[in-house]
């Protein structure tokens, strides 16, 4: 699959914007977005040879050249006479459309250092996250539309797992949406000893849905608290709103009950804002990426009996690790033993390969293995010669690296003839391509300011957020200070530090007494204080030059230091906030 730079000028920009306004229409019928279909084959037509990867078809050869081609947009004359440039509140306009997110968005000093710890400290995971929402968000889109579910959603899916579909934390949660075993089970994944579905994107995605529904039900239309409540348990929130002075039945904001949550529950939501505005519109925040993820596409074919996947992917012209990779619900080496046909996912334009592989197989060779538990003393050359086999396809069945097996552990015997034949259940090609997102940007709050960095460069920008100076004394954009007690400290040290009473402190945190004690979390509702620093303007300066300096915007510099111009000279001293 081609990848192409990611275009960082505005000149290019606006150029793509246009170019994507023209020939839209004409790209709509060669797209294929999130659709399952059936082909059927002409009886007595020749087996036609599968497309592979790198094969190149006819719609391709025609997006491509339109890519290509999308550079002398902005030079040619696409529809008669020359016409003047787009403006670039044009160009935005003709380019993609915000998003109108469902979740709040908001804007305080924690998502603000949410924002700028992603984009500070964590460009190489943004980058990351890019490439793989291109491959996975096409295919979450299109379920979340289904199930109705707000979009932005998606993005919670970043914090999770980083969009890996086999994650394993250390709680014991899997998969791209993070489900412990309770609640995948009772979201209606299966989990034994052939399969997890919390390993497939697909499968664990509608779960993931549904079980934010219940989520957003559970929490009386709140989905700030439905985010929180998929962090820690329903327990976890109702105590923390008793914590805070309002019971659940009382419908308490995410906000109100921040100081009283688990820290990784409190910086949850904060992480899910900030993720959704970087990556929504990466290209605005500094993110460059050189290449964007394979798009979800395969074909289907439907198997009885336990194939080891080595075999499907011999049969399917592909390689072990390109099955297991389509495939990362499967555990074990082989398909599952059931009853009826797991549905194998194969690359793309492979079906018709693997349907005539297998029925050039010979019949003793379509014999499902069966399951053997070994016994103290056995090895893998002893059960091998039992078997009739060999120890390398012993070991290539059963996915064994080298020869340690221990007493108890079930081996999968080929060939044996003890349970069902290898069966296909379609013989009909069905296919699923989920296509390209659609960008759509969400938008920064009016309470941000996007500002470019000390040390950004036209080819590696840093940029970061502030929130406003008129909004960051509003006490309704504030979020408490959550102060950990250290040995030897008093409510009375305390709140001479925060610059409040101790009474204060003491109804913040229900606490009736004095008594608090070591690595007790209190909520401080106080407004920071701004630290400020004095800048002598040098010769060569200028407001754009010293603002870019010290990450803030030209505006607020005039604002702080009461300038009605633009206008600063050499030995002037400036107020820095």
């Amino acid at each position: 699959m081609p990848t192409f730079p990611v275009l960082t000028d505005s000149r290019t920009r606006h150029t793509l914007r246009a170019f994507h306004r023209l020939i839209a229409p004409a790209l709509l019928g060669l797209t294929l977005t999130g659709c399952s279909m059936i082909q059927p084959e002409p009886e007595g037509s020749p087996a036609q040879e599968p497309e592979t990867a790198a094969s190149t078809g006819s719609s391709t050869l025609i997006v491509e050249s339109l890519i290509n081609e999308a550079g002398e947009l902005g030079r040619r004359d696409v529809s008669g006479p020359a016409k003047p440039p787009l403006t670039e509140d044009e160009a935005f306009n003709q380019g993609p459309q915000p998003a109108v997110p469902t979740i709040n968005m908001t804007a305080n000093r924690v998502v603000e250092q949410a924002i700028n710890d992603l984009l500070q400290n964590r460009q190489a995971l943004l980058r990351i996250w890019v490439e793989r929402s291109h491959t996975y968000f096409p295919m979450i889109e299109q379920i979340f539309a289904e199930e109705e579910v707000p979009d932005e959603l998606k993005y919670l899916a970043l914090g999770e797992s980083g969009l890996r579909p086999t994650v394993r934390s250390s709680a014991g949660a899997v998969g791209m949406w993070q489900f412990m075993y309770g609640t995948a089970r009772s979201s209606g994944l299966e989990i034994n000893a052939w399969v997890d579905e919390r390993r497939d994107p697909e499968l664990a995605t509608r779960a993931a849905a549904r079980h934010f529904k219940e989520l957003y039900k559970s929490y009386s239309g709140n989905w700030e608290l439905a985010l929180a409540g998929y962090n820690c348990s329903y327990r976890c929130i109702t105590r923390a709103a008793r914590r805070a002075g309002k019971p659940i039945e009382e419908k308490p904001t995410y906000w109100e009950i921040y100081p009283f949550l688990p820290r990784e529950t409190r910086a949850f939501v904060p992480k899910f804002v900030a993720s959704a505005l970087i990556i929504s519109n990466p290209e605005m925040y500094g993110v460059q990426v050189d290449s964007l993820g394979q798009e979800i596409a395969y074909d289907i074919v439907e198997v009885r009996g336990m194939l080891a996947l080595e075999t499907a992917a011999d049969l399917a012209g592909t390689d072990l690790a390109t099955i297991r990779n389509l495939n990362p619900a499967l555990i074990k080496a082989t398909l599952p033993d059931q009853l009826e046909p797991y549905a194998l996912k194969i690359p793309l334009g492979s079906f018709n390969r693997f349907v005539r592989n297998f029925d050039n197989m010979p019949a003793d060779a379509k014999v499902a293995p069966s399951e053997y538990t070994i016994k103290r003393g056995d090895t893998l050359a002893a059960i091998a010669r039992s078997a009739d086999t060999t120890v390398d396809e012993l070991k290539a069945v059963n996915g064994i690296r080298g020869h340690l097996i221990y007493p108890g552990q079930k081996l999968l015997l080929p060939g044996t003839g003890l349970s069902a034949d290898f069966t296909i259940g379609n013989r009909e090609r069905r296919f699923v391509a989920y296509g390209e997102t659609e960008r759509r940007p969400i938008e920064l709050r009016e309470e941000f300011q996007l500002v470019e960095l000390n040390g950004s460069t036209e080819d590696k920008p840093l940029m970061g957020v502030t929130l406003n100076a008129e909004l960051a004394d509003d006490m309704d954009m504030l979020v408490p200070t959550i102060h950990r007690v250290s040995r030897g400290d008093t409510l009375g040290q305390i709140a001479e530090r925060y610059d409040v009473s101790v009474k204060d402190i003491q109804q913040w945190n229900n606490i009736r007494g004095t008594t608090i004690y070591v690595n007790q979390e209190l909520s401080i509702h106080s407004v920071p204080a701004k630290a400020v620093t004095t800048y002598r303007v040098q010769r060569g300066d200028s407001l754009s030059i010293i603002a870019r300096r010290f990450g803030v915007s030209v505006d607020n510099i005039k604002r702080w230091n009461n300038l009605r111009s633009n206008l600063i000279f050499p030995g002037q001293d400036l107020s820095i906030n």
